[in-house]
């Protein structure tokens, strides 16, 4: 049993209720919950693409779900547990609970979903949302006459 944990609920986490209507593929792998932290986040633009960037420290790669439907973007993970069963532990102060991320996105129609790629790397989910090719900026070359 984990005690001594320093607050009811741990610090800084953006909890949100699980949505009823999550995909059914995602409902496979996602344990039901009451609550689910929300990801911190970054968006950037810039000529080609749109970035989310979603803070998730001790998640799973192999449990991390990014979907794209209907013009809503949804990511889902796990976080692992890395105590484990543990009955022995002793925290002083507990910040870190493990449990599920969930956040989704509308997401406009100037992205070509088609070329959505994610990538995760030490905690951090980057989603590459590339523009479509008709509403990227472009060079207009000039002529001499």
């Amino acid at each position: 049993m984990r005690s001594g944990t320093c607050m009811k609920r741990p610090c800084g986490k953006n909890l949100v209720k699980a949505p009823a209507n999550l995909p059914e593929e995602t409902q496979d792998s996602a344990p039901v919950q009451e609550e689910m932290t929300a990801p911190l986040v970054d968006i950037i633009e810039n000529d080609n693409e749109f970035m989310i960037i979603a803070d998730m420290p001790g998640a799973d790669s192999e449990t991390i779900d990014v979907k794209y439907n209907d013009g809503e973007l949804t990511i889902f993970a796990d976080t692992i547990d890395q105590l484990g069963d543990e009955e022995d532990v002793d925290f002083s102060c507990l910040q870190f609970d493990p449990g599920s991320y969930f956040r989704n996105f509308r997401i406009g129609e100037s992205i070509n979903s088609d070329a959505i790629t994610a990538d995760y790397n030490d905690g951090v989910l980057t989603v590459h949302l590339p523009k479509r090719e008709e509403i990227q900026p472009r060079k207009i070359a000039v002529k001499k006459k």
